[in-house]
């Protein structure tokens, strides 16, 4: 009876604990459906995003498992402050890799990359965020900063461990395509990249 009672008590805390998580860290957010524990646990590491609207749609893309951008309506007719966000998650049926079948870690590295290019359009202006996005297909080199740029700012934020873990298995593990795995590769930072720079900012903080 003592453990049944135990038992009890514990799932109680851990309810309530999900219950506070998404009250503080789900604000405003419509998460990605299956995977709202590992979204809660990334957003704890952006606390500028508390009350930023975000909304995970699912949606065909080529070459990319997510993409985050501020919707085209707030981006033309609202200020910055004011700006709301889209997750797209990917559903080609060419990705062999449905996101059920990643780790949770890997999704929580996935997540903290898109997080992290949301906490970069806050700080950048409509007409600033207009020509990023106007350059982002056509300048190889212009992307290839882009997206390493926003590694360092999950690195940052404490996540540099999931970033690698993401890397890893996008990069070569995942049943992706060449394609896609060879621009992981290329575009983002590697693991020893990550590890140089979790170090340059530990050491600053001390």
């Amino acid at each position: 009876m003592k453990k049944i009672i135990g038992l009890v008590i514990c799932f109680y805390h851990f309810a309530l604990g999900q219950s506070y998580d998404l009250d503080r860290w789900g604000y405003n957010k419509i998460l990605p459906y299956g995977f709202e524990e590992e979204a809660l646990e990334v957003l704890k590491h952006y606390p500028e995003l508390k009350d930023t609207y975000i909304k995970f749609k699912y949606k065909k893309f080529p070459d990319a498992i997510m993409q985050a951008q501020p919707t085209l309506f707030s981006l033309v007719f609202r200020k910055k402050e004011k700006r709301k966000y889209k997750i797209y998650v990917n559903i080609l049926p060419s990705i062999d890799a449905p996101l059920e079948d990643f780790p949770k870690n890997v999704i929580k590295g996935i997540l903290a990359h898109e997080f992290a290019h949301i906490v970069y359009y806050l700080q950048k202006s409509n007409i600033q965020l207009i020509s990023d996005f106007l350059r982002y297909p056509v300048n190889c080199p212009f992307k290839k900063e882009f997206e390493r740029n926003t590694d360092l700012i999950a690195i940052q934020h404490g996540l540099g461990n999931y970033l690698k873990e993401a890397w890893q298995y996008t990069a070569f593990d995942a049943h992706l395509s060449d394609v896609m795995k060879a621009k992981k590769r290329f575009y983002y930072l590697s693991p020893l990249e990550i590890d140089k720079h979790m170090k340059k900012y530990s050491s600053k903080e001390k």
